[in-house]
């Protein structure tokens, strides 16, 4: 396990620029990862002819169709594997990382063999002493409320890593899989920590390593993001919780009463309009992603 032999992976869907600052950080990090692997995940943003033209010392792997955070991520974890690397650093496309970062999170996997997954220190990037996340978070397997520690907690409190910035050693990745592909959006990095910790790993932060996150703005407030939310949510239920009636009867609830507290009508129209679509899907069962 060394920087030379780790690929750092950045997903990339139109937003070119962000993941040129995010590229020109993996590489300007001593020690220096091995590759860096920018997978674009059919954009239509000219991404892939600037990308190329911009980070001409990255491999560029494109999708074919837009394949979401978890797909993407899986297309350059399987070529880091296939090119023998013995961890995957996945970093987001709208974030930077300190130079010392992989230094800090490979030092953290030598002494921690048990742990599948280390997180980083996650800061905002426009107000860059303040921190956003140390490393991860909680989810409830009842009422579906998830939320990131703002501070450094036990590792045994942390229920996932947050996809934002996470190292997977080789072994975990080759024992628990990579990411669940029925997750679009959200929820697929507490999908995979729930997972790993139900083989028996371990989840660190290296409290050394630092990440500056731009955030996904564009996003936010879409029709999509709120169906993609249920979706993503539900399956985490359905594939995690006890009894999955129960659990998306309390969620949804739990939902509705937050939305109107904040008296986000537009939220509440949108998720009874979701629901229908997600609740009582077919059993969602996971093929193994290896």
């Amino acid at each position: 396990m060394s920087a030379e032999t780790t690929a750092v992976v950045v997903v990339n869907w139109n937003g070119w620029q962000d993941t040129v600052d995010a590229v020109r950080s993996a590489r300007a990090m001593r020690p220096a990862p091995g590759h860096v692997v920018v997978v674009d995940n059919a954009s239509t943003d000219s991404s892939e002819a600037r990308l190329r033209e911009l980070c001409p010392d990255a491999v560029l792997l494109q999708s074919g169709m837009n394949l979401g955070f978890g797909g993407g991520n899986n297309i350059g974890i399987r070529w880091a594997l296939a090119h023998g690397a013995s961890g995957v650093w996945l970093l987001n496309s709208d974030a930077v990382a300190h130079e010392g970062a992989l230094g800090a999170i490979l030092e953290v996997a030598k002494a921690r063999p048990r742990a599948g997954i280390v997180g980083t220190r996650i800061y905002y990037a426009d107000r860059r002493d303040v921190l956003q996340c140390w490393g991860g978070g909680w989810a409830d397997v009842w009422t579906g409320r998830s939320s990131e520690f703002s501070g450094p907690v036990e590792p045994s409190e942390l229920h996932y890593i947050t996809g934002c910035s996470m190292y997977l050693p080789r072994a975990a990745l080759e024992k628990a899989g990579m990411f669940d592909e029925g997750f679009f959006m959200y929820f697929e990095d507490a999908d995979l920590g729930f997972r790993y910790r139900a083989e028996g790993f371990e989840l660190a932060v290296a409290d050394a390593a630092k990440v500056w996150h731009k955030g996904g703005a564009a996003a936010r407030g879409s029709s999509s993001q709120s169906a993609w939310r249920t979706q993503s949510l539900l399956r985490f239920l359905r594939l995690h919780s006890p009894v999955y009636a129960v659990s998306a009867l309390l969620s949804t609830l739990y939902r509705t009463l937050a939305f109107a507290r904040r008296r986000q009508w537009v939220e509440i129209r949108r998720l009874a309009h979701d629901l229908p679509a997600w609740a009582l899907a077919p059993d969602w069962r996971r093929e193994p992603q290896r």
